[in-house]
């Protein structure tokens, strides 16, 4: 009862960060940092997200997973391309030392396994951060909105990044120049607590 309490609450404030993100006159250009696996937050943040840009609210540029499971990037863009969005592309955390498979409980398992999409493999998404690079060097000034859903590791080394073939900016004026704003969900996480 208190995970599935939890999970509510975690679903409820993503909700409400993405609302927030959305509440603003204009369309907003966003690039989604998810951490899919059990918890039920990122998909209903991913079906409002794709729900606004249908309403011609936003636009979604990237979608990067967060996860250290192999299975994570390909739920996302099994994702997009249910809500027919095949084309926008999943970057993957490659921080971690070792990827593993996803437990079959989770959900990013079966979305990976059973539906279709682009993504042939985790292996062959391209580096969160240099997604979010890529991304950033090709907007206008003030122009993304950066949502993150979970961990903040992507973007912690984005702000660590150098310059590069996309821009000879180092992340933190990447983001300065380029990020209208940052909404996140994300708590202190210090020894594993919230």
């Amino acid at each position: 009862r208190k995970q599935i309490e939890s999970m509510q609450r975690q679903l409820i404030i993503a909700l409400l960060l993405l609302w927030i993100a959305s509440s603003t006159f204009g369309q907003k250009q966003v690039i989604l940092d998810t951490d899919p696996s059990a918890d039920p937050d990122d998909v209903g943040c991913m079906a409002m997200l794709h729900n606004l840009a249908s309403l011609g609210e936003c636009e979604i540029l990237a979608t990067i997973n967060a996860t250290h499971y192999k299975q994570s990037a390909l739920s996302i863009s099994a994702i997009n391309q249910f809500y027919g969005r095949s084309a926008i592309p999943v970057g993957d955390y490659k921080g971690y030392d070792k990827k593993i498979a996803s437990p079959d409980r989770n959900y990013d398992y079966h979305l990976a396994r059973f539906y279709p999409r682009t993504l042939s493999s985790w292996k062959a998404a391209p580096d969160g951060v240099a997604l979010y690079r890529e991304v950033l060097a090709s907007a206008e000034d003030s122009s993304i909105t950066v949502v993150i859903i979970g961990t903040m590791h992507n973007f912690y080394d984005l702000l660590r990044s150098q310059g590069d073939d996309f821009s000879l900016l180092s992340g933190v004026e990447l983001v300065r120049q380029k990020v209208k704003q940052v909404v996140t969900m994300g708590g202190n996480f210090i020894d594993g607590k919230g």
